[in-house]
């Protein structure tokens, strides 16, 4: 682990980065005749490391993962936006702008009209972030990696007063 991380600090992964996420020790045992031998110690040391730079991503986890040799695994590649707020915002006025165009059209429907909102509760769950986060933990040459499209979403829920004899917008 040591290589790996002294690896991924010369390949300008800040420290910052690069978090242990989990660590393990555990004991191993040989069994003779009905008694447990302990043998030595297994330990596992696994790291989060967030790469910003997707285009050099996969000559890092390469340099990394050959540094490491034969003990490196890499668990998975995750996502993620470096700033996601301004796009949960839009996604956010996307969800309310939807919630009031179905309750128009559900109200014009009905034969009445849409009134004061009365609440409005962003949907818990409803967050769609993708998850370039790298945990080492198979191991392959020349790894491509790609982001592909990624996107974020938002769920609400509103509740508006309905009118009767009225017809127009939210207000």
């Amino acid at each position: 682990m040591q290589t790996l991380l002294a690896q991924l600090r010369a390949s300008g992964v800040a420290d910052a980065d690069i978090q242990t996420s989990n660590l393990e020790l555990e004991p191993e045992y040989d069994h003779r005749d009905g008694t447990a031998v302990l043998r030595g110690y297994r330990v596992s040391n696994q790291a989060s490391v967030t790469l910003r730079d997707l285009a050099s991503a996969g000559d890092i986890i390469d340099a990394a993962l050959d540094a490491a040799g034969d003990a490196a695994r890499l668990r998975g590649v995750r996502f993620s936006f470096a700033d996601a707020a301004p796009l949960y915002d839009q996604a956010r006025r996307g969800a309310i702008a939807d919630a009031v165009r179905r309750a128009q059209t559900f109200a014009e429907a009905a034969g009445v009209a849409v009134g004061e909102v009365q609440e409005i509760m962003e949907l818990e769950g409803a967050h769609g972030e993708p998850g370039p986060r790298v945990m080492f933990a198979a191991r392959t040459a020349g790894m491509p990696v790609q982001a592909g499209e990624s996107g974020i979403t938002a769920a609400v829920r509103v509740q508006f007063a309905l009118e009767t004899g009225k017809t127009g917008k939210p207000r």
